[in-house]
């Protein structure tokens, strides 16, 4: 299990008058990397506590042992480089047709990185049930949203304000 999200978050923001305003026109981060991943675990905490799930006490010294990790890229060159990140990231599949090496009467081989030595490149053999199994792990569930828009770039703020900044 791999849970994790990407976001996009904007240089600037809009002020009072409407106007937008960049925050850093320095190129470096918005926020300190590492404080970000403290402050981001303690929220997300925060907010699993305050939901009053019983799952919470069983997982709850769990969340806390092992360092989050906020992976921030340096800010974009332009929209059409955010775009293409996007791009890359919401809208590819579980496994590409070339990492598929073979497959016979009986079994799928695949390649794949092996994270925990380097990410050194290996073949995995599975049969085709347990292929298809951890393939259908990434099919979303009906009716899942899996992009979604707050702030200045939520609906209503591109059909009203955001056409006039």
């Amino acid at each position: 299990l791999h849970p994790h999200l990407h976001c996009i978050v904007p240089g600037g923001g809009v002020d009072e008058s409407g106007a937008w305003k960049n925050l850093r026109s320095d190129g470096k981060f918005l926020f300190p990397v590492k404080a970000l991943s403290k402050v981001f675990r303690a929220k997300f905490c925060e907010k699993l506590k305050d939901k009053n799930l019983k799952e919470y006490t069983k997982i709850r010294q769990n969340l806390w042992e092992k360092p989050w990790v906020v992976y921030a890229k340096k800010p974009f060159g332009s929209p059409k480089s955010v775009v293409e990140y996007l791009g890359r990231y919401t809208h590819k599949i579980a496994i590409s047709n070339q990492r598929i090496r073979k497959i016979d009467a009986e079994n799928v081989t695949f390649d794949y990185k092996d994270y925990r030595q380097k990410g050194i490149k290996k073949q995995m053999v599975l049969s085709h049930e347990e292929f298809i199994r951890r393939f259908a792990m990434h099919i979303l569930p009906k009716r899942f949203v899996k992009i979604r828009h707050y702030g200045f770039l939520s609906s209503i703020w591109k059909r009203i304000k955001l056409k006039n900044l």
